[in-house]
């Protein structure tokens, strides 16, 4: 069911008028929660979790399959864990009451791809979906005050759309196409490397149309862009996953924005190497153009300067994936269920405290509510 136009202006008039009333609904302190998807190291259940800024677990609830993101609704009442693909639910927790879970699943033509955002005013959800049928990508629209019930969708404009973020303007989706064709009769299997393309699409959400597009040169068509985070100043922070040799050393991050275009972040070979031509994860250092870029399959996170389009530190942590930050803390998760913290000083992030570990495996994505 494709929306139309005065669905979306409606949708959009709406939200805006809710944002307005959220602002002051949102206490003036709030305690800082980190949340991941999880796999139970004893069960083998998955589910989602959520842990203070020491490591302590607070709250965990199963899921019906594997997660991968999670998205905090903005205000904290919420918290959406979507499937990892080619899942078909995303399960909405209540975070304020005793509300029971709410499971949303995809229409019957879709399968989620693990990521979503709220738009400003939590009001609307946007989720990276496939449309397998017909090998495009899609983003479902979801009202979050009528239990998420889907409003339609607008093209990602491209193959394989994962992660989806919203720009500080607080109207365009940054959406990241893998370029990867795939269709839940052949389970992950990746369909189209030969043909596929990849790109990073600015997507106007109040009418769902294209602003402009991004597109890897055709010496990197191998290179599918999964993973992003932006600055508040709108520079958008991408990692990649390669599909080609595993001998090849392309570039894996770099920058995207309106203004500037795409721009790959020189590395040198020995930092290639470690990362194993996989980024897992991106988080921004808030109110900075530093970023941090994750691998689970290099057991490494590197810290980059997008100014100054260097890496300014590689930081160790065996199975690491999930990253996220907040003023001068970085968190990192790993999979056999470490959660570590950093501290920021000068121009180095240093351990803080002794790891904490829970009896789980952490999943890839580590997300951070907004305090």
């Amino acid at each position: 069911m494709a929306i139309n136009r005065r669905q979306f202006l409606c949708l959009a008039s709406v939200a805006s008028h809710a944002a307005t009333n959220s602002v002051r609904a949102i206490p003036e302190k709030s305690e800082r929660l980190l949340a991941s998807a999880y796999q139970s190291s004893q069960s083998g259940a998955y589910g989602v979790a959520l842990c203070d800024t020491r490591g302590k677990l607070l709250r965990s609830e199963v899921l019906p399959g594997r997660g991968h993101a999670v998205c905090f609704r903005p205000g904290g009442e919420q918290l959406v864990a979507f499937a990892r693909r080619p899942g078909r639910f995303m399960q909405v927790l209540d975070l304020k009451g005793n509300k029971p879970s709410l499971q949303i699943d995809s229409q019957v033509d879709r399968h989620f791809y693990g990521h979503g955002c709220f738009d400003a005013a939590a009001r609307v959800l946007y989720s990276t979906e496939n449309d397998y049928q017909n090998a495009r990508g899609v983003i479902g629209v979801y009202d979050a005050h009528t239990q998420y019930s889907r409003r339609g969708e607008f093209p990602s404009y491209g193959v394989g759309p994962h992660e989806i973020i919203l720009h500080p303007d607080g109207y365009t989706l940054v959406v990241a196409n893998g370029g990867i064709e795939t269709h839940p009769d052949y389970g992950r299997e990746k369909l189209n490397i030969p043909e596929m393309r990849s790109s990073i699409a600015f997507i106007d959400s109040r009418d769902g149309s294209l602003i402009k597009q991004f597109y890897l040169p055709d010496s990197l068509q191998k290179l599918s862009l999964r993973h992003m985070a932006i600055s508040q100043y709108g520079q958008c922070f991408f990692g990649a996953q390669y599909q080609g040799a595993a001998e090849d050393m392309p570039p894996l991050l770099g920058t995207v924005s309106l203004k500037d275009g795409l721009q790959m972040l020189p590395m040198s070979a020995v930092q290639l190497a470690s990362l194993k031509s996989y980024i897992s994860s991106v988080c921004v250092v808030p109110g900075t153009d530093i970023f941090v870029a994750s691998s689970s399959r290099g057991g490494e996170a590197v810290v980059c300067d997008a100014k100054k389009r260097s890496v300014l530190q590689v930081v160790s942590g065996r199975d690491g994936s999930g990253v996220a930050a907040f003023g001068t803390r970085l968190f990192y998760s790993a999979g056999d269920g470490t959660l570590r913290q950093y501290a920021q000083q000068q121009s180095r992030w240093r351990p803080e405290g002794s790891a904490q570990q829970i009896d789980t495996r952490w999943d890839n994505h580590l997300s951070v509510n907004a305090g």
